[in-house]
């Protein structure tokens, strides 16, 4: 009797051996719905967002106790910056950042956006009813948080992050240490994000 060849048959009774050398036809190989791949990767971008954000605040939070051990005060000096995407002043995206004077560490950012990439596809649509409904589920998370000038960003931002610093980290950013642009500095001191008497 002859020594019987390792392998298998598939149902097309083509047979193979242990190399592995088969090759799956067109028609066998198994079909994954596009609509279920996108479903998916936004699902997945969602939870990678979500969970990037929340290891961000939780290190920012961190940063600002540090700030206030080194000090032993909750009114503290920080170093205020802002810088866009692209030079000049027509830049769609700008960010502001305030880092503590003691331990060099970033305190609060904010991002500043004229654009949108989802609102550039529908510019052309928008007095459609698909964009109606388009954008009632859009507006959430519509990139767009600023409609003044690129040359502005620095000034609307730090102006935010000011008015935020006690709700977020019980401080007060009573010493702005900037790099000669007083238009920021002034707008933020005329804003008085603190209480009566407590001058930036």
């Amino acid at each position: 009797m002859g020594k019987r060849k390792a392998g298998y048959y598939t149902k097309k009774k083509k047979f193979v051996d242990n190399r592995f050398t088969n090759k799956i036809s067109a028609s066998e190989e198994p079909r994954v719905s596009h609509n279920l791949c996108s479903a998916s990767e936004k699902k997945f971008a969602a939870n990678q967002e979500e969970i990037a954000s929340a290891v961000a605040n939780e290190s920012v939070i961190k940063a600002a106790e540090e700030e206030v051990s080194l000090t032993n005060s909750r009114d503290i000096s920080v170093s205020c910056d802002g810088t866009w995407l692209t030079r000049g002043h027509s830049s769609l995206q700008g960010v502001c950042t305030v880092i503590g004077a003691k331990s060099g560490k970033v305190l609060h950012t904010q991002v500043l956006s004229v654009s949108c990439k989802g609102c550039d596809r529908w510019k052309n649509k928008t007095d459609t009813v698909a964009y109606s409904e388009w954008w009632e589920s859009h507006e959430c998370e519509c990139t767009i948080n600023h409609k003044g000038s690129s040359g502005n960003m620095e000034v609307e931002g730090m102006k935010q992050i000011l008015n935020r610093s006690l709700a977020t980290h019980n401080v007060q950013y009573v010493n702005y240490i900037g790099d000669g642009d007083t238009k920021s500095y002034k707008a933020v001191s005329e804003s008085q994000p603190y209480r009566s008497g407590v001058t930036i």
